[in-house]
């Protein structure tokens, strides 16, 4: 077995323990060395390959987050209407931070620090987010279902308001009835900001989305 394979395979248990860990306890609950004997390395060893545990979280949190906007994307693609992809792309990112609230943290957290190798994973996740949420609203222009507006300003403002609902419900779970009313209000101001005059009732409205599982 080369050295490079032997890094690899060691990294790989590490967060095979890590997320075994953290779908079983809270995050503030897991401790480095409680994660170093489930990988069965030493607690040197976890930290040469991440130097915290607040680093190890955020790169399971980014993958699972990678294959939600994945997902997102090839609903992009879709042939369904503007509004219902947009009411996909708004529901399925206000559920993914309410799923998980210490991303949502560490989110918050990278985005208010100067741009740093720490940061980058978190800026690159919003960066395609946010191209998400733009051509959701270009395709809704061109439908004529939304109005003339800057996609990029209006990209920003929707993810915004995304986000920052999310501390409403972070600590009520996916399947509260809070929660659920929350994004359908959510929604609803979402798609007030950018329907056409001319649109009086969302044809989205209604419309049964269920979250989108990531894969363990």
């Amino acid at each position: 077995m080369s050295g490079r394979n032997g890094n690899n395979n060691t990294r790989q248990v590490i967060l095979d323990a890590a997320a075994d860990l953290f779908s079983r306890e809270e995050f503030r609950a897991v401790t480095m060395d409680e994660m170093a004997r489930q990988a069965g390395v030493a607690k040197g060893t976890l930290y040469n390959y991440f130097g915290s545990k607040e680093a190890l979280f955020l790169v399971l949190a980014s993958g699972k987050a990678d294959r939600l906007l994945g997902q997102l994307e090839s609903v992009v693609s879709e042939e369904s209407s503007a509004e219902i992809v947009l009411r996909k792309l708004t529901i399925h990112t206000f559920m993914f931070f309410i799923k998980y609230p210490h991303f949502y943290m560490l989110w918050e957290k990278s985005l208010a620090q100067e741009p740093c190798d720490r940061t980058e994973p978190i800026l690159k996740l919003r960066e395609r987010l946010h191209k998400l949420f733009e051509l959701a609203i270009c395709r809704g222009m061109t439908d004529g279902v939304f109005r003339p507006i800057s996609p990029d300003a209006a990209a920003d403002a929707l993810l915004g308001a995304v986000i920052g609902t999310v501390p409403r419900c972070l600590y009520d779970g996916v399947e509260s009835p809070s929660t659920l009313r929350e994004r359908e209000m959510l929604f609803d101001l979402i798609w007030e900001a950018v329907r056409s005059r001319q649109i009086s009732v969302s044809p989205a409205a209604g419309l049964s989305v269920a979250v989108i599982e990531e894969e363990k």
